[in-house]
């Protein structure tokens, strides 16, 4: 439980703010593999909400936290996943809900 709570708050800087329950959208995608392999349900991943996705990224690689998808994906919204086998087991998706004005680097 510790290296839980030292991980989300220490390593990542997270505060609690939100929980949002979820469902397959379609009967094929990845709620449907998960619950598949989980019939009871449970947790899937957690998102945080980053002011900047970059910037979070960079931290993360720096405390050597391994991205699962690469480079953030500049969709609706900017996101990437955290390798589970360093945050505990758990996926983890960082997200930015406004888009970074790039033209201020």
């Amino acid at each position: 439980m510790e290296a839980s709570r030292t991980f989300y708050s220490d390593i990542m800087g997270a505060k609690v703010s939100t929980v949002q329950l979820v469902s397959p959208y379609s009967e094929k995608g990845p709620l449907n593999q998960y619950l598949e392999t989980n019939p009871v349900g449970g947790m899937h991943h957690i998102a945080i909400e980053v002011t900047s996705i970059t910037g979070a990224v960079d931290a993360a690689s720096k405390k050597n936290v391994r991205i699962l998808s690469g480079l953030p994906n500049f969709g609706e919204p900017n996101s990437v996943f955290l390798d589970p086998a360093d945050s505990n087991g758990v996926l983890i998706q960082l997200i930015q809900q406004q888009y970074e004005d790039s033209s201020k680097n």
